[in-house]
């Protein structure tokens, strides 16, 4: 594992237009992870994804991570900041290869009795594109069941109780819990708690994005003032590119 280059960043902001959040944090990690393959990585948990992806992020911005929260009880905001790699302590290593699971785990309510095995990005992936949150579940279960019953005999995955289903769902946020992070904020003003959910793939898209904006501009900028190509600018150091940005502005 390591952190993105400069190169990288703008390649990876550049194909990960039209791709899925899911997608775009698959493009990251088969870039800074060449320890693992594509298809071991699909295997992955949501929590374990997000974890790698996470000590990617701060192997390439740093650890620390900011945002701006209102409290919902006194209306006041504040600045939160957070150290990622704390909030995603277990990340994936290499060496741990074959400690990924997908034990079944077994549901039982009323009549029915389910086993099933968590999801993997992979399945997730695969929801990507229905059109409704309902339809995403529902689809998401088919893959994940191993086996329904209602009183001993079959039962089709789509014919079970919201109940079960819920039930089913919150065994499987048990077994994955980096896959469902929520900061724990309190408000220095009212004492107030409250938690607020966080998304590593959708905030470090968001940085990535920033960065690869702020790259274009400096690539504009020398290669109008030295006619430089955009290669050689990449190659520069971020401390160099700033020197000549400021010969330019100056």
């Amino acid at each position: 594992m390591r952190g993105l280059s400069t190169p990288e960043l703008l390649s990876i902001w550049d194909q990960g237009h039209g791709l899925s959040p899911g997608g775009r944090a698959m493009l990251v990690l088969t870039t800074a992870c060449p320890e693992y393959t594509r298809r071991h990585m699909d295997s992955f948990s949501i929590g374990e994804r997000d974890a790698l992806l996470a000590h990617v992020r701060a192997r390439t911005f740093g650890g620390a991570v900011q945002a701006i929260v209102t409290c919902p009880a006194c209306g006041a905001m504040g600045e939160v900041t957070v150290d990622v790699r704390s909030v995603f302590p277990d990340a994936a290593q290499p060496g741990s290869r074959n400690a990924i699971s997908r034990l079944p785990m077994r549901v039982a309510a009323g009549d029915f009795t389910v086993q099933a095995v968590a999801p993997t990005v992979r399945d997730v992936e695969a929801i990507a594109s229905t059109e409704t949150q309902e339809e995403g579940v529902r689809m998401l279960l088919r893959r994940c069941i191993l086996r329904a019953e209602k009183r001993g005999n079959h039962c089709e995955v789509d014919d079970l109780p919201r109940e079960i289903c819920a039930l089913l769902e919150d065994r499987m946020a048990e077994a994955d819990p980096q896959g469902d992070v929520h900061l724990s904020i309190r408000c220095p003003g009212c004492d107030h708690h409250w938690p607020v959910p966080f998304d590593i793939v959708t905030y470090f898209w968001s940085e990535i994005h920033l960065a690869a904006r702020r790259l274009l501009r400096d690539i504009h900028v020398l290669a109008s003032a030295y006619g430089w190509r955009e290669s050689d600018i990449l190659t520069l150091s971020e401390a160099r590119r700033r020197i000549y940005l400021e010969m330019v502005s100056g």
